[in-house]
C-alpha cells in the first residue's frame, strides 16, 4: 500500500472497516488506475483484521476480494496438512507481516492456539475460566 493509504491502515487497526472503505472511495476515484490494487490490499488487510478479531465470516468475505496468500491462511490449519505439503509464505506476505502489527496481519500459527491467545488477551475481568474455555471451543468448532 502506498503513502496515501496510511489512514486506511489506521482505521483498520481501530476496527473501523466501513470508515476505511469510505476513505478509500474518497481518495481513489473509479477512474484512478491505483484503485483496483488498493482496493484488493484494503480487502486483504480488512480480512486479516476481522480474522484477528475472530470474526471469521466477515474475514472470508473480504478474502474473497483480496490477493490472498493461501499458504498464510491455510497455515492456521497446518495440523490438517499432509506431512509432505509445503506452502512457504510469499514475499509479499512476508513484507506485510513485517510492516503491520499482529492485530492487522496475524502471523501464521495453529488456529486453536490463535483463538486461545486472542480470547485470553480480550478476556473480560468478570469472565470465568469455564466461560473462556466455552467461548474458545465454540469459535474453534465454528471455523475448523
Amino acid at each position: 500500500m502506498g503513502g496515501g493509504v496510511y489512514q486506511l491502515r489506521k482505521l483498520l487497526l481501530s476496527g473501523r472497516v466501513a470508515d476505511a472503505l469510505d476513505q478509500l472511495n474518497a481518495t481513489f476515484s473509479a477512474a484512478d488506475p491505483r484503485r483496483d490494487e488498493t482496493l484488493g490490499e484494503f480487502h486483504l488487510l480488512a480480512g486479516w483484521s476481522r480474522f484477528a478479531a475472530l470474526n471469521f465470516p466477515v474475514a472470508f468475505q473480504h478474502f474473497y476480494h483480496a490477493p490472498l496468500d493461501l499458504g498464510h491462511l491455510l497455515a492456521f490449519w497446518r495440523r490438517m496438512w499432509p506431512s509432505w505439503l509445503q506452502m512457504p509464505l510469499t514475499k509479499e506476505t512476508q513484507t506485510l507481516l513485517s510492516q503491520n502489527p499482529p492485530s492487522l496481519m496475524p502471523p501464521p500459527m495453529e488456529l486453536t492456539e490463535f483463538v486461545k491467545e486472542i480470547t485470553a488477551k480480550d478476556r473480560k475481568p468478570s469472565e470465568t475460566e469455564a466461560q473462556l474455555k466455552a467461548k474458545q471451543q465454540v469459535l474453534i468448532e465454528a471455523i475448523a
